[in-house]
């Protein structure tokens, strides 16, 4: 990708910041002549699509639906066809999710029991590993104290010897 002229931000560009902290920052995107040039044709075409669309079905596009279509237009520029596609994979997932609980419930049946029910074994599972992990640790730190305690009994008796003493007596 071409380098960024010096007055566009790399952030703003990201195709990826959408959230309240980021509304700011949405409302400072260049606009479609701005836009590095792989962005900016891909921009201009999908503008040109999405007004000739709404000329075919409606008729004269309105003032208020300029600004909207031109979001549009760039946030489709900016993506790519592969994105696009893991986008429309991800929601068509989360629709038939939604569509399949609505359907259990019509029947009468909980759709989150299953879930619930293996959810419990996966919780105490987690637990139990956590409350391993911390017997392990407390185990190892006592088996260093130990050794440690051994080291300095080992270098007690030593020194006694050296001295011709009998550690034992």
């Amino acid at each position: 990708m071409e380098s960024l002229p010096p007055h566009i931000p790399d952030r703003v560009l990201d195709s990826a910041c959408m959230g309240f902290e980021t509304l700011k920052r949405r409302r400072t995107l260049p606009s479609t002549d701005e836009l590095p040039e792989p962005w900016r044709s891909r921009t201009r075409q999908w503008s040109s699509y999405l007004f000739n669309k709404w000329r075919r079905e409606r008729g004269r596009v309105p003032d208020w639906a300029k600004p909207i279509l031109g979001g549009i237009a760039k946030r489709l520029g900016r993506t790519t066809p592969e994105d696009r596609m893991a986008w429309s994979r991800w929601m068509r997932a989360k629709k038939g999710g939604l569509h399949s609980q609505r359907q259990a419930r019509r029947q009468g049946r909980d759709p989150a029991a299953k879930a619930r029910y293996f959810l419990k074994f996966a919780r105490a599972r987690r637990k139990r590993e956590k409350e391993e992990a911390v017997q392990r640790a407390i185990f190892l730190q006592n088996q260093q104290n130990l050794l440690k305690a051994n080291e300095r009994y080992i270098e007690r008796v030593s020194v006694l010897l050296s001295r011709g003493k009998a550690p034992f007596a």
